[in-house]
């Protein structure tokens, strides 16, 4: 019988395309530019896409070409990713008293300005009567 080795070399020379499929792949690798003009005159097939990553800034282009092959570039900026900070329940808690707070202090402030206007409106036809009578 075979055993494990044996067999992987027996299926690698005899199927055909377990050996195509290693010689087809190109190497994988980032495509990369020294600024904006030398992404521009990229040259590119009709029909595609594709990514390159500035050496010379933090920014990414998105390079795609029309069915005549004419290329359009957008620009992305990129930066690194942060963990967003945990939220502490406590201090959110202040921050919604404070905020409760300041709502209360405005809503009195309103009702004694409301209270005044009141005051004034009413204190308007006892004056106009006062210098009606004087003239």
């Amino acid at each position: 019988m075979y055993n494990q080795q044996q067999y992987n070399q027996f299926m690698q020379q005899n199927n055909p395309f377990m050996q195509q499929t290693q010689n087809i792949l190109p190497p994988q690798q980032i495509m990369t530019a020294n600024g904006f003009e030398s992404v521009r005159t990229l040259k590119m097939s009709p029909n595609s896409s594709v990514l390159v990553a500035d050496d010379t800034r933090p920014i990414l282009y998105k390079c795609t070409s029309d069915s005549i092959g004419t290329v359009t570039v957008q620009q992305f900026d990129i930066s690194p990713h942060v963990e967003p900070q945990p939220v502490d329940q406590t201090q959110v808690t202040a921050l919604m008293a404070e905020l409760a707070a300041g709502v209360q202090t405005m809503t009195t402030a309103l009702e004694e300005l409301k209270t005044m206007i009141k005051e004034v409106k009413q204190d308007e036809p006892a004056a106009r009567t006062k210098s009606a009578g004087k003239s």
